[in-house]
């Protein structure tokens, strides 16, 4: 068996709403565990080249940390 985890809230996915989630659930003092079958932000890194988002490059973040772009 795996190891066993005693935290609050199971997040299912580590895109940009799991860590949103995750961050959520911390600020309310609440553990969480992300689980996701690719790496961590995996969803964002696939994401299509010249892919429009309702801001800039620059002032993308999640729960208050920025997100880098490269290019």
């Amino acid at each position: 068996m795996g190891e066993r985890s005693s935290e609050d809230v199971l997040i299912a996915g580590a895109g940009p709403i799991g860590l949103a989630c995750a961050i959520s659930a911390r600020r309310r003092g609440l553990g969480s565990l992300i689980a996701d079958g690719g790496a961590l932000v995996n969803a964002i890194a696939r994401y299509p080249i010249g892919m429009t988002f309702f801001t800039t490059p620059e002032r993308l973040e999640i729960g208050g940390h920025p997100l880098s772009c490269a290019g």
